[in-house]
């Protein structure tokens, strides 16, 4: 998950750098990144490797157990989060 993370936060340090857009937008276009990679990373070591690293079968509105709408919600919270601290970053660093 450390490179989820890292690959995740370089994406948005790359977008918030090069794109210029209200901070809703860097929040949606992050929820979907992470949600997609969530996705990806949840088939490859949950189903194919059966690692059983998480599971959102009992959540409203899942996808295959490996991605559901309420934690999609919570990422595009946390992005924003995760915005705005780069924004501060790179002001202070200025």
């Amino acid at each position: 998950m450390f490179f989820a993370g890292a690959v995740v936060l370089s994406t948005f340090y790359y977008i918030n750098s090069n794109f210029s857009m209200p901070l809703w937008q860097k929040a949606l276009i992050g929820m979907v990144i992470i949600t997609v990679l969530e996705f990806v990373i949840g088939v490859v070591f949950n189903l194919i490797l059966k690692e059983n690293v998480w599971n959102y079968s009992n959540m409203p509105l899942n996808i295959l157990g490996q991605i559901c709408v309420p934690f999609s919600a919570i990422w595009f919270v946390l992005s924003a989060v995760a915005f705005t601290a780069i924004d501060k970053a790179e002001l202070l660093l200025k």
